[in-house]
């Protein structure tokens, strides 16, 4: 299993923003190439995060676990980018 940040991000945004249209203009990116990753991550995990009724998405139980964990470990990042970018250099964890 390899799970990235940028699905751990398309997550988040999904969860937070509460619409997929919503999350993928947050995140600069198509609806389509926001559902592609989000079904990647679903796939990696063996697992279903959101619950789809009427084309809408519902965080389930498994979101809501993966969640929190989501959130701090790109917390963490956004950290370790912060704390090499105060000589001038932004670096990318992506």
């Amino acid at each position: 299993m390899n799970v990235t940040f940028k699905q751990l991000s398309v997550f988040v945004s999904i969860a937070h923003n509460g619409s997929m249209t919503l999350a993928a203009e947050a995140l600069f990116m198509t609806k389509s190439a926001l559902s592609q990753t989000l079904a990647e991550l679903e796939s990696q995990l063996s697992v279903r995060l959101f619950d789809r009724q009427h084309a809408r998405l519902y965080i389930n139980h498994e979101g809501r676990k993966l969640l929190p964990v989501a959130d701090e470990l790109l917390a963490r990042k956004q950290g370790v980018r912060m704390l090499f970018s105060e000589g001038g250099r932004i670096i990318s964890l992506d």
